[in-house]
């Protein structure tokens, strides 16, 4: 499938992944291609500015559920 050579099974199994999927989730506006639906419903959202995930301490709106984890956490110390 392509020329790139590993030393180990482990990294070599990895790699061979990527070829396996098919990324079939095409956006409409900049042509970025994707894998998983969410992931292009993600960065759907990334175009319009649209931060559905909002902090219920500060009202930050974030684009993903994990990022608003993450900013959580400043206000937990």
């Amino acid at each position: 499938v392509c020329d790139v050579r590993f030393t180990d099974r482990s990294t070599l199994r990895e790699h061979r992944k990527t070829h396996a999927r098919k990324k079939r989730y095409k956006c409409d506006d900049c042509g970025a291609k994707f894998a998983y639906k969410c992931l292009l419903e993600k960065h759907l959202r990334a175009h319009v500015g649209e931060n559905p995930y909002k902090c219920d301490v500060c009202c930050s709106g974030f684009a993903s559920k994990g990022h608003l984890v993450t900013h959580k956490r400043i206000h937990t110390g």
